[in-house]
């Protein structure tokens, strides 16, 4: 591999760094409500042709960014190191070799400690596998050791980052009378579509109760159903939720932890012996679970969904920003407390 090309795939992996370094925003000005064409002596805007691929365009304008950023940076570190004394007479790798990264060695045990750690199943622990991960760890090193010169070296040297980083397009959710958890008042809502059968909503729950616990002031969560259609038991467990929360909101969200606890058990007969035992009128929960009294609700939740680009659970909107899928944690923190820097200002 050639110097430059590794160099462009080493220095790809600081642009989470000098963007969170720099607070980089959006650089798109136009207006939406710019127009894009005239046809019969009317407009058709922007915002007309955006609404329903805002993902897909911010998609591609963070491809392009991506690219320019990484070559900005793959510039920068060559300058950097065409700068330093040291680097005269050797190439760049050979400098980044001997005075950046110095020391890349892994040891093995190393390698079983991360084998371990990411709790690799026995049966695929093989001497290829061994050298994967050797490989990974040293890439690691390098990366971490590249990273950390690079970052000294914008500071010495007084890097402006003035490229802008296109954002996350926003979009405007509805409550309505969707059941609320938290800070009724909170500046930040996280509006979530799930499936109560479905395993990845079921863990992404525990990511939800951590951010509610670590943000108990600025933030709200908002439930809306969006049962998959293979999920043959989610839509009446959808409609038993509501059903709850025709009782109280407490109860749905009593409900809403016991079925996401039980995905086996979302039967229609389980369900009722499930809303008896956290203390709801059986009666009453029966009466609408029977009657199909919520069905029109979740049908409306569920095409709000599709309007809003929902395919799949879970998916997440942090104050309109989305979110698809089981994520980490940081994902949601990053948002949310970008969004928090944006009420101060």
């Amino acid at each position: 591999m050639c110097f430059v090309s590794r160099l462009f795939k080493i220095i790809f992996t600081l642009t989470w760094l000098v963007a969170a370094q720099w607070g980089l925003a959006a650089d798109d000005n136009r207006a939406e409500s710019d127009v894009a064409a005239l046809v019969d002596g009317q407009t058709i805007t922007y915002q007309m042709l955006d609404q329903s691929i805002t993902d897909d365009i911010y998609k591609a304008q963070k491809k392009i960014y991506d690219l320019r950023f990484s070559r900005l940076n793959n510039r920068l570190l060559i300058r950097f190191i065409k700068q330093d004394p040291y680097s005269q007479g050797i190439s760049p790798q050979a400098f980044l070799n001997q005075f950046v990264i110095k020391d890349n060695s892994v040891s093995a045990k190393e390698v079983d400690r991360f084998i371990k750690k990411n709790k690799i199943p026995q049966e695929k622990i093989n001497d290829d596998l061994k050298k994967e991960v050797h490989q990974y760890l040293v890439s690691e090193k390098e990366r971490k050791a590249v990273s950390q010169w690079f970052k000294l070296q914008s500071k010495q040297h007084g890097v402006v980052i003035k490229m802008l980083e296109p954002q996350k397009p926003k979009i405007k959710i509805s409550v309505g009378d969707s059941p609320i958890r938290g800070n009724k008042q909170a500046p930040i809502t996280l509006v979530e579509f799930s499936d109560f059968q479905c395993p990845y909503c079921a863990k992404a729950e525990k990511t939800v109760n951590k951010l509610l616990k670590k943000y108990p002031k600025q933030l709200r969560l908002v439930y809306k159903n969006f049962p998959l259609s293979f999920h043959k038991q989610a839509f009446v467990a959808a409609e038993a939720g509501l059903c709850a929360k025709q009782q109280s909101v407490e109860k749905f969200w009593l409900m809403h932890d016991k079925m996401f606890a039980n995905p086996k058990r979302l039967q229609k007969e389980s369900l009722k012996k499930m809303a008896i035992g956290i203390g709801l009128n059986g009666v009453k929960f029966n009466q609408c679970l029977d009657s199909h009294k919520m069905q029109s609700i979740v049908q409306q939740e569920m095409q709000q969904a599709q309007t809003y680009g929902v395919n799949s659970t879970p998916v997440f909107f942090i104050n309109g920003v989305r979110i698809v899928g089981n994520q980490p944690m940081e994902s949601f923190k990053k948002i949310i407390q970008r969004e928090l820097v944006n009420l101060k200002n």
